[in-house]
C-alpha cells in the first residue's frame, strides 16, 4: 500500500477492512484531494459502502489532526444518501470551534438527507448560532433532511423576518423542501413573496410556494401581481425576470386552483414590440407550460397559444407551447392546422417537431 499520512491505525484500518475497493489508488486520490475520481472509482468498483468506512475514519480524526478532513467531507457531500453510515462522523463537526467547518458539516447532513434525520436537533441549535455562516448552512442541512425535519419549520418562519438576506433566502428555501405545516408556512411564504426587498429572497419564496402544489392557491393574487409586473421602457423598476419566471412555474404547480392567473399567462407569452416589455424566455416558458397544467380552456386560451407559435422564440419555447396544447386535449382542436405545420417545418428542431406530433395526436383524441 502507498504511504500514509494519517497514521498507523487508519492504514490498518484501510487494508483489514476494505475489500471492496482498491484502497492503495484511493489513499493517491485522496493524497491529491481528487473527490471527483475517488467518487467514480468506487462506485464503478461498486464498492460505495467500502469507500464510506475508508472515510469515516478520516472524518474521526476530526478537521485539527487530519488536513484532509475538508476532502473526506466532500466526498461524502459527494455520495449524499449513499453515505448515510457517516451521519454521526459528520454531524461531529457541528460543535466545532471553526465556524467555517461548522457550516460544512452541516451542509453536508442535508446532502446525505433523511437518513441524517437524527441531527436535526443538533442543526436547529446550530440554526441559532452566532455566526451567519453556521446559521445559512444549518437550514440547509435542514431542507436537505426534508419532511423529516418538520420540527425546524417554527424557526425556519421566524427566520423569513431576519435581517440577513441570507438567512431570509435559505429559511424559505428550506421551509419549501420540508413542505410540512401548509397551514403556517404558505402565508409566511406568501408575505416574503409579495413585499421582501430582495430579488433572490422573492424567487426563493416562489419557489418554495410551488412545492406545495394546490395547498398553495392563497398565494396566486401575489404569483400574478408579480408575473404582471413587467420591465419596460416606462416601468424599469418592474420585478426581476427570475421572480415572474419562478413565479409561472408556481402556477403551474398550483393547477387548476389558479385559473384566475390564465390573462397574466397568456399576456407574459407574447413581447409586443411597441410595448416596450422586455420579456425573457424562461417566464415565456413557464407561463406555457402552467397554461397546460392549469388546464383551463377557454375562447383566448388556444388561440393565444397558437398565436405563440407564430412568434419568434428560441429553442424549447416551441415545444413547451405544444405540451400545454397537448395536456388540453380535444379542447384544443382549434390548434390542428398550427400543429401539423409546426411538425412539418423542414427548418425546426427534431424536439420541437416530436412534441408538435404528439400534440396533434392528443388534440384530434388520439
Amino acid at each position: 500500500m502507498a504511504a500514509c499520512r494519517w497514521g498507523p491505525v487508519l492504514c490498518l484500518y484501510s487494508t483489514l477492512v476494505l475489500a471492496g475497493g482498491d484502497t492503495a489508488k484511493w489513499e493517491r486520490l485522496f493524497e491529491r484531494a481528487d473527490v471527483k475520481a475517488l467518487l467514480a472509482d468506487a462506485r464503478g468498483d461498486g464498492a460505495v459502502a467500502d469507500l464510506v468506512a475508508f472515510l469515516v475514519p478520516r472524518l474521526k480524526a476530526g478537521p485539527g489532526a487530519n488536513r484532509g478532513w475538508r476532502t473526506a467531507l466532500e466526498a461524502v457531500a459527494g455520495l449524499g444518501p449513499e453515505a448515510a453510515e457517516a451521519t454521526d462522523a459528520v454531524g461531529a463537526g457541528l460543535a466545532d470551534e471553526d465556524p467555517g467547518i461548522r457550516q460544512r458539516s452541516a451542509q453536508a447532513l442535508g446532502r446525505i438527507g433523511p437518513a441524517a434525520r437524527s441531527k436535526v436537533p443538533d442543526l436547529m441549535k446550530l440554526a441559532g448560532d452566532e455566526g451567519q455562516d453556521p446559521r445559512m448552512g444549518a437550514m440547509e442541512g435542514l431542507g436537505g433532511i426534508g419532511p423529516d425535519a418538520a420540527a425546524a419549520v417554527p424557526l425556519l418562519v421566524e427566520g423569513l423576518s431576519d435581517r440577513a438576506a441570507g438567512i431570509r433566502h435559505r429559511a424559505a428555501e428550506a421551509l419549501g423542501r420540508i413542505g410540512q405545516e401548509a397551514t403556517t408556512v404558505i402565508p409566511a411564504l406568501t408575505k416574503v413573496l409579495k413585499k421582501d426587498e430582495e430579488k433572490g429572497v422573492r424567487c426563493a419564496a416562489a419557489v418554495a410556494l410551488g412545492r406545495f402544489g394546490p395547498a398553495a392557491r392563497e398565494a396566486v393574487p401575489v404569483c400574478i401581481e408579480r408575473l404582471a409586473d413587467v420591465i419596460s421602457a416606462s416601468n424599469m423598476r418592474g420585478e426581476d425576470h427570475q421572480v415572474r419566471a419562478a413565479c409561472a412555474a408556481t402556477l403551474g404547480l398550483i393547477g387548476p386552483d389558479a385559473r384566475e392567473a390564465v390573462p397574466a399567462l397568456l399576456g407574459s407569452l407574447h413581447s409586443d414590440p411597441t410595448s416596450g416589455a422586455l420579456e425573457d424566455l424562461e417566464t415565456q416558458k413557464n407561463a406555457a407550460e402552467a397554461l397546460g397544467r392549469i388546464g383551463a380552456v377557454s375562447a383566448e386560451v388556444v388561440p393565444g397559444l397558437v398565436k405563440a407559435l407564430q412568434n419568434p422564440y428560441g429553442l424549447g419555447f416551441y415545444a413547451k407551447v405544444c405540451e400545454a396544447l397537448g395536456a388540453m386535449g380535444p379542447a384544443a382542436a382549434e390548434a390542428a392546422d398550427a400543429l401539423e405545420a409546426l411538425a412539418d417545418h423542414p427548418r425546426m428542431d427534431a424536439a420541437t417537431r416530436n412534441a408538435a406530433r404528439e400534440a396533434l395526436k392528443r388534440v384530434q383524441g388520439g
